[in-house]
């Protein structure tokens, strides 16, 4: 029987391995890097090619690429 630790390891694994997967529009990296860059919009006064530039280099270190 596994704990609640093991079972989130278990699901980021398959959510970073989903990610990874497709990177083109209409994917779940297309989605939340878009959520992502428009949070940094947001709450900044950058521009939306910076903040989806940041949001790329975030997913990429997050899913380990």
């Amino acid at each position: 029987m596994s704990n609640r630790y093991e079972d989130l390891q278990k699901g980021m694994k398959i959510f970073k391995e989903e990610l990874k997967k497709d990177r083109k529009n209409n994917s779940l990296y297309y989605a939340w890097r878009s959520n992502i860059a428009v949070t940094i919009m947001d709450n900044s006064d950058l521009s939306h090619e910076k903040s989806n530039e940041i949001a790329c280099i975030f997913l990429d270190k997050f899913i380990g690429d």
